[in-house]
């Protein structure tokens, strides 16, 4: 009888059958995610809040109009008659144009202006506690922190800085003048030199009046011409309802730009 000779070296048996299988199945779990995908819309409140966590993660950046589209159906679509081409176009859709501010939406132009507004409040705090620690300040100006409206207030003694009844500025007192605006000379200033009454039915109270808003544009005219000024913004009010009863108060209402 003859022997069977089993055969070595014979051709590959291929891959395992449960291959084919698990191909087939990874095409349909990859077909579904696309249809998913087709079939979505883009939900406008979880962009704004995407969004929103982006820019408070790399921090309040430059103010920003961001377009996008809003769409019933699917942007995918091949172009007409079937020929090839890369070009994705859009068309048969509702779109839908928004155009989103994403500081107002997201809340962070209201986060700004607070983080703001609290560096001018501890700038103002600083300002305060450095002008009060010049005994020679204090002498001749009130120096008061409104921190209800964030500013300070200076107030003068008329009769320390001007001879009675005129708007002559005594010459001792232009140094002190110069000294304040050197005290602030690093900061960028608003300063409103303010002199009010919230009664002038009397005849004496109206010259009073009139007497300080005189004196009051000899200070602001005296204190433009010092040199570390120049970054400030200074002017006149001269008010005559709601903020007093002494007509001879002059002050320099101080805000940090």
């Amino acid at each position: 009888m003859s022997k069977m000779v089993k055969k070595k070296g014979g051709g590959d048996e291929g891959a395992p059958g449960w291959i084919v299988t698990f191909a087939d199945l990874m095409s349909l779990l990859l077909t579904f995610f696309v249809l998913i995908l087709s079939f979505a819309e883009i939900d406008a409140s979880k962009f704004k809040r995407v969004m929103g966590s982006i820019k408070m993660a790399f921090g309040v950046q430059e103010h920003k109009i961001y377009e996008f589209m809003e769409s019933s159906r699917t942007p995918f679509e091949k172009k007409s008659r079937g020929k090839d081409s890369d070009k994705v176009i859009q068309s048969n859709m509702n779109n839908h144009v928004l155009s989103v501010n994403a500081n107002e939406l997201c809340g962070l132009e209201e986060k700004a202006n607070q983080i703001q507004q609290e560096k001018n409040d501890v700038a103002h705090f600083e300002l305060h506690k450095k002008l009060n620690a010049e005994t020679r300040l204090t002498k001749y100006f009130k120096i008061l922190l409104d921190k209800d409206n964030g500013r300070i207030k200076v107030a003068i003694k008329p009769e320390k800085f001007f001879y009675p009844g005129t708007t002559r500025l005594r010459k001792e007192r232009v140094d002190d003048l110069n000294l304040l605006f050197k005290k602030m000379a690093d900061k960028e200033l608003k300063v409103h030199i303010t002199n009010h009454a919230s009664n002038l039915s009397s005849k004496s109270n109206f010259k009073s009046w009139k007497l300080a808003s005189e004196r009051s544009l000899t200070l602001a005219y005296l204190s433009k011409k010092f040199p570390q000024t120049k970054n400030h913004q200074i002017d006149v009010k001269s008010l005559t309802e709601g903020l007093g009863d002494d007509p001879e108060k002059i002050e320099f209402d101080i805000q940090i730009k």
